[in-house]
């Protein structure tokens, strides 16, 4: 058998013909795979083209279409995970035109042109009132590697005067004589092109030469191929694909000559959704009611051919650096996005109007919520495992689920043990079993209205925040109905990118949404509720009850679908709800004998596969069935860790192999996973690793677990680490922990929840003692942590100890830095773990510090962070930053508190801190970076730095805001400038500026919000300015003018104020200390001079200021 491991090159074919057509080509044939993927249905081919193993896969018999390409590909890229490229091969209909002489037997091979795209998905588009219908389903095109290789066949062909494929083909044949019938090149007088007008008779079957025959008046009349010319012409072009068969000729040529279009075909767009990938097509027949099965064959060989000449064009190290398939797929999903939502809209009658930059720019805003921009929202739903068919039915028809479909609105809970596939069902409902119920008369009288579903997948530690499930709801629904983004703006305009952090303004945001009528029908399902994070599960529960609360939700028609483990802290939060509308429990009572059977056609399932993987015998498969379907309360998730135990497991192929190999089944969940724990020979590293991944705030890369699991106390350099290649690694990864972890888009994860719960420990005394080669409950997460802040620290100081000699050189340092995998992880969350540990950072590195001393360590620290900042400031490489800035705050960490040095080294922290919020704009940081400034401040009042340093914290947020347009940021800056001032003792030299500062803020957040509160505050705080500040002042001119423009603000209010008397009352009693010698003082006074002179005539509540009026009058 073959290891799927070692194919880089899939072919797919539509039919059997052109299967056929494919093996013909190969150089050699080999075995079958060794193993398939759960779930994979497909059917191989497995074989060589020149230096690359080739995988080739067809579509099932009797299936054609987008969605069918689209199912193979999904299949073929979970069993050959490192296929690079993807080449469509077989036959199409053609466009022939003026332009283009595409005839039988010719060969497109799909390809850019002016700018245009190689594919067109021709059944995927809009239509506007008064205009034509525009196509919008532009797929994207070939990878680079593909279209270089095309590139070097065309130059190859023209230099050898023309290609040899008819010779090729020639030859494959004479080998296999009984398949040139059929697959030969048919007689010349069968190819014959009709004209566009003319149809082939509805009630005949017989062919065209039989029934059209070649009338002039009738068929084209085409001059031959010269002597110099090939048989086979090979075109390069547009490629029309879509879901039905093209047999229109007006339509055909309507697209040829306003598209440029070469052919027509059914699969393409399902590939080019899913992957990078090169179309290439035999031609067979028109594309017209004529429609001519002789030249299936020989188009499908003539394919073939281009194609095997194609991949001796491409050296195999080119494959290799290609993107490996499931890496594709996230470039390839992001690339679509836009595209699947326009078809969903026009799938639903909806135009999609175009959106203003600034829309677009808060539409796409909802999406950058991952930390990882590959792991979108729709990549957690995609890692879900797809129902086996015929599961989840039982759903379906259960009476609760019914009643929620047919409320207007509401929720619909569903909780189920661990392991019960409650986030498969949530996926099937997603992506099949709500549309379907919905487009049932009986659940939707209206048919056209179908609802819009919006969904998240909480997944603990990794994508489990209120605001990114929010954000990723709202991305969604906004995509679905552009008309609601609207009710985004206001909140984006007040927010600016910070939005996406803001859950009271999200749920604003959706509330006003579901309330707009134009939002229809919604469905939001969010599944695993139990997996947000616990700071915030309760407020999300909250808000849920209040979102779909009856009594406020008015005319609002948005369901809910939730699903949970059965925690009492969750459904007690719903009880009062529960009342009145439905919940289901997986099993309940009514409903376990339904899903045991659905659980047993799983098993049934995977023990055939099983049985055809080790060739059992028809007797042994049906007695391990029998023994599989006897064990009771069988979950989900321990049917698949069972088969995956029985796969490797090398038991005899008899009756009694079975029963030998059923006594030492693992029972239960938690016992399977000790078995796959206990095949580990590597014991410390699979603990180490397994730590690593239990303890890192987000998903690892594998190259950053790489450098963690070999960093140790030993590890005294970069050289030290013994680090493999990336795909070695993956391997001893797997051969260390089996089934228990799984690596998706190149990132680590426990392999389900419940793997994390079974390794959680407890740090209270057990009442059983744990066994010392036990795994469960064997992590503790003090420990995990304390681990994992070791490494993170000795991987950063190793990293300083490198880049020593480097800071004087830029370039250099950088080219080295970006080579340092774990380097962002240790510097970004090292202080998160050691918090985590609860141990003392001095003690702890005092005890691993083998080569120097702590102060030697802390001096050399200190100096390599002032110069990895000025390193920054040269390069602007955010890893100096982070490196500059962890570095300083480890230093604090392990000085003494009575250390002369401390109050040095809390300057620099903090200079680094501002640094880092100038160039990234976390507050927190901005927080910390004051913090450290009082500090400085308390300690020695006279510090050189403190001035410079206070002011800078204070008109960074400023600067900020005018270049975000913020208002976060513009309340931070008030709001931390405030604090800034307070702790300025009287009378220091940075008091002025600073309260200058806070009035100029104030002043703009009036402006921004007409909150006269503010510039009251403004105008108060501009005074004292004045007040304190010698007229001799430098900035004395700065601070007047500050102070009129707020009286100015304040005058120019008077015409909206409800009492004007009052207003002029105020400006006359602030006036008087204006700067008298101010350019612009009259220009203000002007405005009082105006305001009173249209002022009522009758006597005021309030007297005129006799103050004020002289000064105007004066002026």
């Amino acid at each position: 058998m073959s290891d799927p491991n070692k194919y880089t090159v899939g072919w797919i074919c539509a039919i059997t013909t052109e299967s056929v057509a494919a093996q013909l080509f190969l150089d050699e044939k080999h075995d079958g795979p060794e193993y398939v993927a759960t779930g994979d249905n497909n059917d191989y081919t497995l074989g060589k083209v020149g230096k690359h193993n080739v995988v080739i896969a067809v579509l099932p018999d009797g299936e054609y279409g987008v969605s069918s390409a689209t199912a193979v590909v999904k299949d073929l890229q979970h069993t050959f995970v490192n296929v690079r490229i993807i080449l469509m091969v077989g036959i199409a209909g053609g466009a022939p035109s003026p332009k283009t002489d595409v005839r039988l037997g010719d060969i497109v091979v799909s390809a850019l042109r002016n700018g245009k795209p190689s594919v067109l998905q021709y059944d995927f588009g809009k239509a506007t009132q008064g205009q034509e219908f525009k196509q919008t389903g532009f797929l994207s095109p070939p990878p680079t590697v593909l279209r270089t290789a095309i590139s070097g066949l065309r130059a190859q062909y023209e230099a050898d005067c023309g290609h040899r494929l008819e010779e090729a083909i020639d030859s494959v044949l004479k080998k296999k004589t009984r398949l040139q019938n059929k697959y030969g090149r048919p007689h010349q007088s069968t190819d014959r092109l009709y004209k566009s007008d003319f149809t082939h008779p509805l009630a005949s079957d017989d062919s065209c030469v039989v029934v059209c025959g070649d009338d002039p008046s009738i068929a084209m009349t085409r001059p031959e191929r010269g002597e110099d010319e090939n048989t086979v012409a090979i075109h390069y072009g547009l490629v029309a694909s879509a879901n039905k068969l093209m047999k229109d000729a007006v339509v055909r040529d309507k697209f040829a000559k306003e598209n440029d279009v070469l052919c027509f075909e059914m699969e393409a767009a399902g590939l080019m959704n899913q992957c990078p990938c090169l179309v290439i097509r035999g031609i067979c027949d028109y594309s017209d009611t004529h429609k001519n099965k002789e030249w299936q064959g020989y188009a499908a060989m003539a394919a073939a051919a281009y194609a095997k000449d194609l991949l001796y064009r491409i050296h195999p190290k080119k494959v290799e650096e290609e993107k490996k398939f499931s890496e594709a797929l996230s470039d390839i999903a992001e690339q679509h996005r836009a595209i699947s939502e326009e078809h969903l809209l026009v799938q639903k009658g909806i135009f999609r109007q175009r959106l203003s930059d600034k829309q677009e720019e808060c539409l796409q805003l909802f999406r950058l919520t991952a930390s990882d921009k590959n792991a979108t929202y729709e990549w957690y739903k995609s890692r879900v495992e797809d129902r086996l068919e015929g599961t989840c039915q039982w759903f379906l028809t259960h009476p609760h689920f019914n009643k929620w479909l047919k409320q207007k609105s509401g929720p619909l809970l569903v909780s189920a043990d661990p392991g019960c596939g409650k986030s498969v069902l949530a996926k099937y409902l997603i992506d099949h079993g709500l549309k379907s119920e919905f487009n049932k008369p009986l659940n939707n009288p209206k048919e056209n209205l179908l609802p819009t579903i919006c969904y998240f997948f909480f997944q603990d530690q990794d994508q489990n925040t209120v605001c990114q499930a929010l954000c990723a709801l709202l991305h969604q629904l906004l995509s679905q109905m552009p008309s609601l983004i609207e009710h985004a703006m206001r909140e984006y305009k007040l927010n600016g990118r910070a939005l996406i952090n803001t859950p009271e303004s999200l749920w604003k945001i959706l509330t006003a949404a579901g309330d707009d009528p134009e939002a229809g029908s919604v469905i939001l399902v969010l599944d695993a509720l139990d997996e947000c994070a616990d700071g915030e599960r309760r407020d999300l529960i909250k808000r849920l009850k209040d979102f779909l609360d009856r009594k406020r939700q008015g005319e609002r028609k948005v369901k809910c679908l939730l699903t949970s483990r059965p925690y009492e802290i969750i459904f007690s939060e719903f009880q009062e709800m529960l009342d009145y509308f439905p919940y289901i429990r997986i099993p309940g009572e009514e409903e376990s004998e339904t899903i045991s059977q659905e659980v047993n056609l799983v098993i049934k399932h995977r023990t055939s596969q099983l049985a055809r993987m080790k060739r059992l015998s028809d007797e042994v498969n049906r007695h391990l069935n029998q023994k599989l379907l006897s064990i009771p309360h069988a979950t989900y998730l321990w049917v698949y860790l069972v088969f995956d135990y029985l796969k490797e497991e090398d038991f005899k192929k008899t009756v009694k192999g079975v029963d030998s190999a059923m006594a030492t089944l693992p029972r239960n969940v938690n016992q399977a996973y000790e078995k796959i724990l206990r095949k580990s020979k590597d014991h410390p590293m699979v603990r180490k690793a397994l730590t690593i991944i239990f303890a890192a705030s987000r998903p690892l890369s594998l190259a950053e677990m790489n450098a963690a699991v070999n960093t140790d106390r030993k590890t005294l350099s970069i050289e030290d680490l013994d680090l493999e290649g990336e795909e070695d690694f993956k391997s001893r990864l797997r051969s260390w922990c089996g089934l228990f972890v799984s690596v998706h888009n190149g990132k680590i994860y426990f392999l389900h929840q419940t793997a994390r719960e079974f390794l959680q420990g407890s740090t209270l005394p057990a009442i059983v003692p744990v066994e010392p080669e036990c795994w469960q409950q064997s992590i503790i997460a003090q420990e995990a942590h304390a681990l994992l802040m070791e490494i993170c620290q000795i991987y950063l100081i190793i990293t300083v100890w490198k880049f020593d000699s480097l800071f004087s050189d830029v370039e250099q340092a950088n080219q080295c830095l970006s080579g340092l995998t774990f380097l962002r992880y240790s510097a970004q969350y090292w202080p998160l773990h050691l918090g985590e540990s609860n141990i003392d950072n001095t003690a702890h590195l005092e005890s691993i510090l083998e080569t120097t001393t702590l102060a030697h360590l802390s001096k050399q620290l200190n100096r390599s962070s002032e110069t990895l900042g000025r390193c920054y400031r040269q390069s602007r490489n955010i890893d100096q930053l982070w490196m500059a800035s962890s570095v300083a705050e480890l230093i604090i960490s392990i000085t003494p508190k009575d250390s002369p040095d401390l109050i040095e080294h809390i300057r620099n922290f903090g200079i680094q801190l501002a640094t880092r919020y100038e160039r990234l704009g976390p507050s927190d940081d901005l927080r910390r970076s004051i913090k450290a400034g009082v500090i400085v401040f308390s300690a020695h009042e006279s510090h050189p730095s403190y001035t410079a340093m206070m002011n800078n914290i204070v008109r960074w947020p400023e600067m900020r805001f005018s270049e975000w347009i913020d208002t976060v940021d513009f309340g931070q800056a008030i709001e931390l400038t405030r604090v800034v001032s307070e702790s300025i003792p009287d009378g220091h030299s940075s008091q002025a500026e600073c309260l200058n500062s806070l009035s100029s803020l104030l002043r703009l957040q009036y402006l921004l919000t007409g909150t006269n509160m503010d510039l009251g505050e403004a105008i108060a705080t501009a005074k004292v300015v004045i007040e304190i500040t010698d007229e001799n002042h430098p900035s004395y001119s700065e601070y007047s003018t500050n102070y009129v423009r707020v009286l100015g603000d304040h005058l120019s209010s008077l015409h909206r104020m409800r009492h004007p008397g009052y207003a002029v009352d105020i400006a006359g009693n602030s006036l008087p200390t204006a700067p008298h010698a101010h350019p612009d003082l009259v220009e203000y006074l002007s405005i009082l001079d105006d305001t009173l002179d249209t002022l009522p005539k009758k006597p005021f509540a309030t007297a005129r200021p006799e103050g004020a009026v002289n000064i105007a009058r004066d002026n």
